[in-house]
């Protein structure tokens, strides 16, 4: 984990005395966070990133670029709904804000949805990964796509 001094955004949660919400069990290394299978890519050259939908125009990026995009470190703690809790991590990616900078939503779009998937996305019955992200700035985005931890 890097040094959480070093993040450029700070939750403010990280302060709170009492950080652990009730039910939760505090610990120290990863449970598996995937469901199914997880993707390994043998050829990063071969991944790619896109924005579709209700967009102006759609847009896609290679892994080489989309990692050369603008990246925040945030520290904060992570709370999962499976009752366990990690204090104290330091994620670095790139953000959903800087994200749709590439993109020019359509009036009628109201929450993106995101899939994360190793298979073909269906909106029509979303899978409990791909969450909803506000997409106005008034509704203050504030997720990462995040690449280390």
């Amino acid at each position: 984990m890097s040094n959480p001094t070093e993040a450029d955004i700070i939750s403010p949660d990280v302060h709170r005395d009492n950080r652990v919400p009730p039910r939760q069990a505090l610990t120290r290394k990863w449970p598996v966070l995937h469901a199914g299978s997880t993707p390994h890519y043998q050829d990063l050259s071969q991944w790619t990133f896109h924005i579709f939908g209700l967009v102006e125009r759609p847009w896609e990026c290679t892994h080489a670029e989309f990692t050369a995009l603008p990246r925040t470190k945030v520290h904060a703690d992570m709370h999962c709904v499976t009752r366990w809790s990690k204090l104290d991590n330091v994620w670095e990616g790139v953000s959903t804000r800087e994200v749709m900078k590439k993109v020019t939503l359509k009036p009628e779009a109201r929450f993106p949805a995101c899939c994360l998937l190793d298979r073909p996305c269906d909106f029509s019955d979303p899978p409990l990964n791909s969450p909803s992200v506000a997409n106005r700035e008034e509704e203050e985005p504030k997720c990462e796509i995040d690449f280390s931890e």
